[in-house]
């Protein structure tokens, strides 16, 4: 769920004037506040005349001094943006003030934005929340959309989700995409109403025929986690890519996913990478280890052992323990990097924090060995455990080993043989060997 967005809209009075400009303009030069306003429009947009932006704001600004509403919150829209005269938001706010306190509701709401973002004025989410109320009260749906959220998020206002969720539904009934998004949100979650997932995916809907592409995306994880259903599948990779293409990064790591995996679409490597490349350029974490794995293996282009690096660092920072695991790896054995084996130590640390298996594996190894750290046999069995009861073959062995030799705890045949007997049901060789050995004689044989 988003918050409010920021200025959503500085709406604009959408008349159309009429085919005879210079009657109209007539009536304005004589004084008319109507015809002024409809000849400052026509400026603005090029109705019968070309666009005259400049001329636009004078006309405007005749009708709006005489204090005609329309033409008050107009200029308060071309200040805002800068058509026709330079940017300035406390005028901007000056006019708008002007038109909403005469009931124009566009205004009321504009108002209200300006609030809630500081443009012109501080930021005064309670005065916000007030202006929006009256445009909503007006049935202004963008201000009813964002009075809800207001309500849901205690935002200038207390939280009261039942109240949340009558305004955003007005506003969804309206057809307001954002409102329709956000109503599914809360069906889905059940978030201040009964979770009605059919509901929501019905408001989903809604908004992603409408292009939002938050909507289409959610949309699209309703249909994968139903995937079981016949057909689902199709349209999850449908709404998937709608939003890709309009740049939403986990709807496009979604779809490289699908293409990977042949899920609901073809199969297709070269797409996977593309789709894969874009998310990772956004940022996508994940979409980053993968990019990373493809310039390791050469998949959708040549080799590139550097970028690799690139890429897996870019993940890793952002947390992604495959990614850190990589990049310890790539250090530790000097794979498109020198070899470094107390960063190695540094990225398997951070992986294994995470519950990565083959990395507490190595974190022990290092440990073990005294590589790119100090020697700690009892910090090596620590994470010989954590990685074997993971079911990682190599470090039950290990730790196998560990209680064999008395090596970081102390020594024990039946622990010994319990991690022998746990590494070779997978198949570890070496382990079975050890089993076998320490089923016909006693570790003490060993000494």
């Amino acid at each position: 769920m988003k918050k409010i967005y920021s200025l959503l809209m500085i709406y604009c009075s959408l008349w159309s004037c009429t085919p005879n400009f210079e009657s109209y303009k007539a009536k304005a030069e004589q004084g008319d506040l109507e015809a002024q306003f409809y000849v400052g429009r026509c400026y603005e947009k090029g109705e019968g005349i070309p666009v005259n932006k400049t001329k636009a704001v004078e006309w405007y600004q005749k009708a709006a001094e005489q204090g005609y509403a329309k033409a008050q919150k107009n200029l308060g829209t071309c200040y805002y943006n800068g058509d026709g005269v330079p940017i300035n938001k406390t005028k901007a706010v000056e006019w708008f003030q002007k038109a909403a306190e005469q009931g124009l509701s566009g205004a009321q709401y504009n108002l209200g934005c300006c609030y809630w973002d500081g443009d012109g004025v501080p930021v005064n989410k309670t005065k916000a929340v007030e202006w929006f109320q009256k445009a909503a009260e007006q049935g202004f749906a963008d201000a009813q959309c964002d009075l809800g959220i207001c309500y849901h998020n205690g935002d200038g206002i207390p939280v009261n989700k039942t109240k949340a969720t009558t305004w955003v539904s007005k506003a969804a009934e309206q057809g307001l995409a954002n409102a329709q998004y956000t109503l599914g949100c809360y069906y889905y979650e059940g978030d201040g109403v009964l979770c009605n997932k059919e509901k929501a995916i019905k408001w989903f809907q809604k908004a992603a025929e409408q292009g939002h592409a938050e909507a289409q995306y959610n949309l699209g994880i309703c249909y994968d986690t139903e995937k079981d259903i016949p057909g689902n599948i199709t349209k999850a990779a449908k709404w998937f890519q709608k939003a890709a293409e309009q740049g939403h990064a986990q709807a496009q790591y979604n779809l490289a996913c699908c293409y990977l995996n042949g899920e609901g679409i073809p199969g297709n490597v070269t797409k996977a990478v593309e789709w894969f490349q874009k998310a990772a350029k956004q940022g996508h974490a994940k979409a980053q280890y993968n990019v990373g794995n493809y310039h390791y293996n050469g998949y959708g282009g040549p080799v590139s052992k550097t970028k690799a690096i690139e890429w897996w660092t870019k993940s890793a920072e952002q947390g992604v323990p495959d990614a850190q695991y990589s990049l310890g790896a790539s250090y530790y054995y000097g794979t498109g990097v020198p070899i470094n084996k107390t960063k190695a130590v540094e990225w398997f640390q951070k992986a294994a924090e995470q519950g990565h298996a083959q990395a507490q594996y190595n974190l022990g190894i290092c440990y073990y060995h005294g590589d790119g750290i100090s020697v700690n046999e009892k910090k090596a069995v620590m994470w010989f455990q954590k990685a074997a009861e993971q079911g990682h073959d190599m470090a039950q062995y290990s730790l196998g080993m560990c209680y064999f030799n008395g090596k970081g705890v102390a020594r024990s045949e039946s622990r010994a043989v319990f991690w022998f007997k746990e590494a070779a049901i997978q198949g570890n060789q070496s382990a079975k060997r050890m089993y076998i050995n320490c089923s016909i004689q006693p570790i003490s044989h060993f000494n």
